[in-house]
């Protein structure tokens, strides 16, 4: 299944945003979870803000009919338990019930690592979150933000002005900045991968295969928002299709600064990752590179 993300209030109040994320989500790039209490305090701030109730009722009308299956149910009793920021609680509460991976959120600070650590779940700024999506599936993202520029009525109605909502909105350095950062950006941001890391699997990579079959077939790895993304490519089965290079998805290292932990995905038939169950997450990216060269499921390689 994809990677499931409950979304805070937070970041589906701002409008241009709200519509960024639901509309990945409904390309299937990851799966967008809420809850009722979500959707209230949401209803809430948006009539405060001052929104005719009825709009805001058909909004989210709307946003219940577009992904029937979002809404977490029976998450309430898990509440006291949890030590994170009271007014949040219920936040992660849906985020622990749903088996989530990730809540993404403006307020991070409400999450102490401590309080979410036990439970396995990420807490990502929506501007890290949508620029790992931009990382992992471009043209999707690009193209979801070129129809969303050209259905609106009123600006934003161009992707640099959807861009420039976006910053508006809390999420400056993602897909304004879509061409792409520098690894000195996200060092300053504290999320980058450790770089002994980082060099060890570009090795492993380039040791995959000998250096007379590299015409024949290579292993590349991306560094994306997250951690690391590794792809088998392979030359043009013929020159009319052009000298491009395929690139498939392998697998893909999830790095967790708050624990300095890894975690292996899984690529599946349509390039999206999920998290690989026959591994537990690790302190050293050499388990899960081990993992990846077993294959006792024969799910990496085929």
């Amino acid at each position: 299944m994809p990677f499931v993300v409950v979304l805070d209030t937070c970041v589906l109040y701002p409008a241009h945003l709200r519509d960024t994320l639901l509309r990945l989500a409904e390309r299937d790039l990851y799966r967008a979870l809420w809850s009722p209490d979500i959707i209230d305090e949401l209803r809430r701030n948006l009539i405060e803000a001052g929104l005719r109730a009825d709009s805001v009722d058909r909004l989210i009308g709307q946003m219940r009919q577009a992904f029937p299956d979002a809404e977490v149910t029976g998450y309430r009793s898990i509440i006291d338990g949890l030590t994170c920021d009271p007014k949040d609680r219920h936040v992660l509460a849906a985020a622990v019930r749903s088996d989530a991976s990730a809540i993404v959120t403006f307020n991070e600070g409400d999450f102490p690592a401590v309080s979410v650590q036990p439970f396995e779940i990420e807490v990502i700024h929506p501007d890290a979150f949508l620029l790992d999506q931009l990382d992992l599936a471009r043209d999707a993202v690009i193209d979801e933000l070129r129809q969303q520029a050209a259905v609106n009525r009123q600006s934003p109605k161009t992707v640099p002005d959807i861009l420039d909502a976006l910053a508006r909105a809390g999420a400056p350095r993602s897909l304004t900045r879509f061409a792409g950062r520098s690894r000195e950006d996200r060092c300053d941001e504290g999320v980058v991968v450790p770089e002994p890391d980082a060099n060890r699997v570009r090795r492993w990579a380039a040791e995959k295969t000998p250096p007379e079959f590299r015409d024949e077939m290579r292993v590349e790895v991306d560094e994306t928002q997250r951690g690391l993304t590794i792809f088998e490519c392979r030359p043009p089965w013929s020159e009319l299709v052009g000298p491009e290079w395929t690139r498939m998805p392998i697998a893909r290292l999830t790095y967790v600064n708050q624990r300095n932990e890894w975690t292996l995905y899984w690529a599946d038939r349509n390039g999206r990752f999920q998290r690989y169950w026959e591994c537990d997450p690790s302190l050293h990216v050499g388990d899960l590179l081990a993992e990846i060269d077993n294959d006792s499921v024969c799910i990496f390689w085929g």
